[in-house]
This record gives C-alpha cells, structure tokens and sequence, in this order.
C-alpha cells in the first residue's frame, strides 16, 4: 500500500539558484523544495514526508499547524473515493500536486518531524524511517469519486468486487519509491512501453463467462469498458479464447480531457494473463498485440541511465509517441524467459513492473 505520509531520513540537499530561503531536499527519488530553515547536515535526523496526491484535510492544519501553510496556498472541496472500498466521502483540505519553481520539480510536502508531532508523541511511538503515519494525519489520497455514481442492479453498475484469480489489480509502483534497487533494476531486462492517460479497465474470459472490471469493481456489460471492448473486436477475440484477462486503458473522447487527440475511443492493452499467469509480450496473440500500447526503443532501457534522477529527467522530455503533445511516461514490463520460475525480486509485485511519470507532464496537467 502506498505510504502517502510517511517518516523519512534526507539523503541530501542542495542549493536553488537564486534562491535564498529554500533548497531542494532529496527523498528516494523524489526532489521537494523546503525552507533552508529545515536543512540539517544529520543523515539520520527525521522528517515527516507527503507524497504528490496527498490530500491534507484542513483539520489536520487545525491540530497540527505546521500544515497551516499549505491550506494558505489553497484549500477547497473535494468529494474523493476510496479506492479499497469504493466508499465516496467528503473532505475539504489541500491536494499536493507536482509544482515547478525556479525550474525545479518539487513533488510533495516536507517537515522536520519536530514540527508536527510533539517530544511525548516522538517518545510514544518511537518513529523510525519508513513508518507510515497517513492515518494519524488523516491525509487521505486524492483519487475523485466519479461523478454520476452507478445504479447496483447490473448494466452499468457494480455487481462485485475485484477476482484476485484472473489478475492483479492495474498499478505500478513509482521509481522514485525504488531507487534503492536502482542496481538491481538495471541489472534486469525491461520491455519499455508508452503510459498512456486514461482510465483502466480488465476484460476476462473466465471459463466462458465474460466478467468486465473498473480499476476495483466488477461491472456490467452496459459500462463504457465493455462497450469499447464490445466495438473494437476485443470482446469478440476473449469470447473465442477462454482463460484469457486482458488489461488495458481506455482512452480518447470524454476520457481525462483526451489529451492524446484520439478520434473516438480505443482500448490500449498493456498486460494480457492467461489462467492468473502474466504473459510476457511476446507471447500475445496476435490480435492482442495489435491493441497493445506502443513499445519503446532500447534506448529507454534502464541500463542505459547513469542513475534513476537521470531517467526521470529524460522522461520528462518524451513526446509525440500518440499524438504530437507530451506523453504522460513510461510503465516498464520485466522480461522472463518462458519457464523461469526464479522467485520475483521481494520490492517487485506480482505485476512485474514499475512506472516513470514524466514530471513535466504532471505540472502542466494535473
């Protein structure tokens, strides 16, 4: 589960050009600017560290003052979803969001841990680097309810929760959360594959019964993920293969603004399974791989890159792979040969990839 506030060791700072109260801090893979004030030379001082995504409710800033600041920027209305229980909830607070000042990206929100918790809390609870703390803020994440919510009676409604059997839910984990691995990543072979902006669907053929899912639920055949699937053959092809769970995005018009430009919609698939076993891309049907988001050159091979900061900030320059605008980044696929049962790596899901957001995409965008 991804730790959305968490306690953190720096593992340096640096200067801003220019720029007097404030320095760049580095956490993992992340760079968030914070006021010169919290730098310290102590490697293992701590720090209370949120992630982009994170929504601050504004009775956080109440009890603890520190987070006052953000809620002086902005604070608004959110109406959020649950993204484990599908439950929708109100919540007024401030979302943090990747920002570009004096030309540096800073994603997230950093405190020394002084500043939000007090020396009997500290005491109490003995933090320690890594420990997630988003619950005893109450920072929640920022994933927006949809905005007409779906009857429960089948059509167009929710008829279960997500079957762990056919796959594993759509996600990939962040670099910037793996840069310890950095060498171990560039010791593997990836398949680099366009990360495309829209919204995750599944489509399985399960034991012939054909079962469509959101990012979380089971829906019905009357969602806009079966229509796609429905219209562009995908439904056709599964129907004809039993066993088969496909996954994919569904992109284009009325879909996250369509900022690929597609005419219509497309169903784009990134990961096909077969009985609950991930296929590598070149085992894909043909007429899988004809839907498939597109590849990417060698040249975007982690081994390429000097260090995970140099692969980010090369992502934040890709463009024109759909579309002629600013692509959203890069899902890397690990490649297995056929028969290797070789135990997954223990920081790697089931799903077998991370992704690269491009940075540059998330400022102009989100």
């Amino acid at each position: 589960m991804r730790k959305l506030a968490r306690i953190t060791t720096v593992d340096g700072f640096a200067p801003i050009e220019g720029a007097d109260r404030i320095v760049t801090a580095h956490v993992g893979g992340w760079t968030v600017i914070t006021p010169k004030a919290a730098q310290t030379a102590d490697p293992d001082a701590l720090f209370v560290y949120l992630e982009v995504d994170a929504v601050v409710p504004e009775k956080t800033a109440v009890e603890r003052p520190a987070f006052q600041p953000l809620m002086d920027i902005k604070c608004q209305d959110f109406t959020l979803m649950d993204e484990d229980t599908e439950a929708v909830f109100n919540v007024r607070g401030h979302r943090l969001r990747t920002k570009r000042i004096r030309g540096v990206y800073s994603q997230g929100f950093l405190l020394p841990i002084a500043d939000v918790f007090t020396t009997e809390e500290m005491n109490a609870l003995a933090f320690a680097d890594g420990v997630d703390v988003s619950n005893m803020l109450g920072v929640v994440k920022y994933a927006p309810a949809p905005k007409a919510r779906p009857d429960t009676n089948g059509g167009n409604g929710a008829r279960g929760k997500w079957d762990d059997s056919l796959a594993p839910k759509t996600d990939a984990e962040r670099l910037q959360n793996l840069t310890r691995y950095w060498d171990e990543i560039q010791s593997l072979t990836w398949i680099p594959t366009l990360k495309v902006d829209g919204t995750s669907m599944t489509v399985a053929n399960d034991a012939g019964e054909m079962r469509v899912f959101s990012r979380n639920l089971e829906v019905g055949e009357d969602n806009e993920r079966a229509v796609a699937a429905k219209r562009n053959g995908l439904w056709a092809c599964l129907e004809a293969n039993p066993g088969y769970t496909v996954q994919g995005e569904l992109v284009g018009e009325g879909i996250q603004k369509n900022r690929l430009g597609i005419n219509g919609r497309r169903v784009l698939v990134f990961s096909v399974w077969l009985n609950g076993v991930k296929l590598q891309r070149s085992q894909w049907p043909a007429f899988l791989e004809n839907m498939g988001v597109p590849v990417l050159g060698d040249e975007w091979q982690p081994s390429r890159f000097e260090s995970p900061e140099a692969l980010i900030e090369a992502v934040n320059t890709l463009k024109g792979h759909i579309g002629s605008g600013m692509n959203e980044g890069i899902v890397y696929h690990m490649v297995r040969d056929e028969g290797d049962n070789t135990p997954l790596p223990r920081w790697m899901s089931s799903r077998e990839n991370f992704k690269v957001v491009s940075n540059r995409y998330l400022a102009k965008f989100e």
